[in-house]
């Protein structure tokens, strides 16, 4: 299997270049953004197999940014990668298209986790998600099996 083709996007310049650097063993960075319309406007030249993504960007929801990638991309995965960590976050960020969920501040390890489990075809919610979830039921429509989901 090759190594998965990451699209990084992010608001904070710090932000996107530690991810990249934390990546450059596991993944080759096809591209990178600042904004939701700079990620729209690069990704289909970029061809990744999963894109990086954050809730809040500057000029549209991760949400909303999703949504577009999924209907534009349906064969792009998307891990949410962000600080918001609230229940409701999580499950729309599932429902909008997302295959894995990391908060920022999990460890890096995570990150690499979720991404070889969704090139996998198996769901990822960083480990502090999953025990909120816990005391739930479960994230809607996955089954717990550690911190991946099926």
């Amino acid at each position: 299997m090759h190594p998965p083709r990451v699209f990084i996007a992010d608001d904070h310049p710090l932000v996107l270049e530690g991810l990249r650097r934390l990546l450059a063993d596991d993944a080759v960075i096809v591209g990178t953004a600042y904004s939701g319309a700079e990620l729209l406007e690069k990704v289909a030249d970029a061809t990744p197999d999963i894109v990086l993504l954050d809730v809040s960007m500057p000029d549209m929801s991760g949400f909303d940014l999703a949504r577009s990638l999924k209907q534009k991309f349906p064969g792009v995965k998307i891990i949410f990668v962000t600080m918001m960590s609230e229940p409701f976050h999580v499950s729309e960020g599932f429902r909008n298209g997302a295959h894995g969920y990391v908060l920022k501040q999990s460890l890096s390890t995570e990150l690499v986790a979720a991404i070889h489990a969704v090139m996998s075809n198996r769901r990822f919610v960083s480990s502090e998600v999953a025990a909120r979830f816990a005391n739930r039921s479960s994230i809607p429509g996955f089954v717990r099996k550690d911190t991946a989901f099926t």
